[in-house]
């Protein structure tokens, strides 16, 4: 399973997907997470297990 709070590690077969899930990763690190939610401009965009199905199955398509 990603983790997207574990260091950037790109990979050469899917460069897409992983610059979106850097860009991901900055964004929740600055803003921070709090009771499991990502929060963006004071809106709950997803719970974080939510966010990791997400990334899953991104990578498995």
């Amino acid at each position: 399973m990603k983790n997207i709070y574990t260091p950037f590690q790109p990979t050469l077969t899917q460069p897409g997907l992983h610059r979106f899930e850097l860009n991901l990763q900055i964004k929740t690190m600055a803003i921070g997470v709090a009771d499991g939610m990502v929060i963006h401009n004071n809106t709950i965009i997803y719970q974080a297990s939510d966010l990791r199905v997400g990334l899953i199955n991104s990578n498995s398509a």
